[in-house]
């Protein structure tokens, strides 16, 4: 509990300083997708941080490219 405490502190500190300054410059879509990005990554700690299994990027990669990479070993010899 005191992780996830850590965590959001954490973010909550870095939102603080960052958030004000792109509100004043009026950068919008900076601001969309750095909130997007810290709350992405903040549910990955916190997952991390539970102990709660966390997709591997990797196994996404060998999904997509499986079919292909099979493809191309019946093309090649």
């Amino acid at each position: 509990m005191m992780a996830i405490f850590g965590i959001v502190s954490a973010i909550a500190l870095l939102a603080v300083i960052e958030v004000p300054f792109l509100w004043k410059k009026r950068m919008s879509k900076e601001l969309t997708i750095y909130t997007g990005l810290m709350i992405f990554g903040m549910v990955l700690a916190i997952m991390k941080s539970m102990d709660l299994p966390l997709p591997n990027p990797l196994d996404w990669v060998a999904y997509i490219y499986g079919p292909a990479s099979k493809l191309v070993d019946k093309v090649l010899p």
